[in-house]
Parts: C-alpha cells; structure tokens; sequence
C-alpha cells in the first residue's frame, strides 16, 4: 500500500497514533537517536556502529558495547564480519575484534586512509579499509596502500569474492589477480561520486552515482 505525503503527515504535537484510511499504527517518539553509521551481519548477530558504541542485536535485547567493554572509543566508524563470524570494528580511537557482543584483543595498527568510513573482510581474511586519503590492505600484520590516494566513499564485496571501490571521481573493480579495473566519467560513469553499488552478476553492477545537481543510476554489464 502507498500513501502520499499529505497523509502522512503529522501535526506540531505528535500524537500517540497515526489514522490513515483503515488502518492505525501506534507512534513511537524517540528523541535520543544514535547517528548509524554502518551495519554488518555475521551469524545470527547484526552489528550497528554508532557515535556511542557499537550495537550487538542478537537473540535478546540489543547489547551496547562501550570503552566500558573494551572498545577503544566509543565512537565507532565501520564494522565488518569475517567468514568465521568475528567483527572487525574501526573506531576513532584505534581496531577492535568483537565475536558474538564480547570484545576481543586485537592487535591491528592504523590504517593510513585518513578518517575510515569503511571496512571489509574478505574469504581469504584480508582486511581492507576505505577513508578519505584512499584504500589500504592488512596482510601479515601490516597495511598496504592500494592505488592512488584518492577520496574513498565505500567498499563493496562480491559474492565471487571480487571488490567495487566507490570514489568521489569513479569507480573501481578489484578483479582476479589484483588487476583493477577503472570506471570514470569518461568511460560511461554518468558523474564521478560513487554513492552505493549493488552487485549482481559476476563483474556487474548498479551503481548509484551524483555530481553537484543530479544522481544518477547506472548499470555496468562486465563490458
């Protein structure tokens, strides 16, 4: 069912329910909201990072994990789930491992992207990091730069085990042997800021892309 703006619209005082047509729904107001940033699922926990922590949604009542827990801050940027169901979680103050809503030890140094505003884990355990100084790697205990310093606006894995990198001047794929594969402006991208990619087959995707006044949606077919 779709209801138009004018329906679902409140008043100033928000009331305990919302009327439309034949239905009522209870209002819920919330006034003190996390700012969500990223969200990942391993298992049968969901984790949420937030500027207050990191939230473990699993069987019961959601768990918030703080320095208190072990974090090194409570200002979480991104999490990843490894195939074995451990959360890598990046956070202003330093990595962290969380399995199931217990915090791990974890020896990870920083990543040398600038403020990180992504994280991946792929099937073979390496870990990667975007920000906005650029994408690097973690293999053997040591971070790798990967391409050029470029503005990095997300990782998107594939279920083959391939990698979109989204920046603000294109798109990039990871293909099979490290070889990568640009997709600018120039090379059929209608603008340059990657904002998601959606992957599909094996080396295709939607991927949703702006530059100052308009977003666009564009299909890549692997050619």
């Amino acid at each position: 069912m779709a209801c138009g703006p004018s329906t679902l619209q409140l008043p100033t005082r928000t009331p305990d329910a919302l009327t439309a047509q034949n239905f009522q729904r209870t209002i819920q107001t919330v006034t003190d909201l996390d700012t969500v940033r990223d969200v990942a699922e391993g298992g049968t926990f969901v984790y949420v990072a937030t500027d207050r922590g990191l939230l473990v949604y699993g069987e019961n009542a959601p768990t918030r994990l703080t320095t208190a827990e072990g974090l090194p801050s409570n200002d979480v940027r991104a999490v990843a789930v490894s195939p074995q169901g451990t959360a890598t979680v990046a956070t202003a103050g330093g990595w962290a491992e969380v399995r199931g809503n217990q915090v791990q030890e974890a020896v990870i140094p920083p990543a040398p992207v600038g403020t990180v505003i992504g994280v991946v884990v792929t099937d073979d355990g390496v870990r990667w990091a975007c920000g906005e100084g650029g994408v690097a790697r973690l293999r053997e205990g040591r971070w790798e730069g990967y391409g050029e310093a470029f503005q990095c606006t997300g990782l998107w894995p594939t279920p083959e085990g391939r990698l979109w990198i989204g920046t603000a001047r294109g798109l990039l794929y990871v293909d099979a042997d490290d070889v990568i594969r640009e997709h600018g402006e120039g090379r059929g991208l209608p603008a340059g800021w990657v904002r998601g990619v959606v992957p599909a087959q094996p080396g295709q995707a939607f991927v949703l892309v702006q530059n100052a006044t308009e977003s666009h949606l564009a299909w890549f077919d692997g050619n």
